[in-house]
């Protein structure tokens, strides 16, 4: 069965924290390979990631970065129209 893009997405950001299971992994896979716009997300994805690894060191507080984080997902959200 075909996933979303929406799935995708979130798969896409899970797997910058932990490991995907076999079946997410195969599942995303299959969905990048015929869904461009998901493949350049999880490219774009990978580079903000590896960009903020190298800016921020594992040391950062991120209550130093002063990051409304709920809010911020809620701007997504409403971009996103969900």
């Amino acid at each position: 069965m075909m996933i979303s893009c929406k799935v995708a997405t979130e798969l896409i950001e899970k797997s910058q924290e932990q490991r995907l299971s076999r079946l997410q992994r195969f599942r995303l896979w299959v969905h990048t390979l015929l869904c461009g716009a998901c493949k350049q997300y999880e490219k774009q994805s990978q580079q903000i990631e590896a960009f903020l690894k190298t800016t921020f060191d594992a040391s950062t507080d991120p209550s130093e970065l002063n990051v409304d984080t709920r809010e911020l997902q809620q701007r997504i959200k409403e971009d996103l129209k969900m």
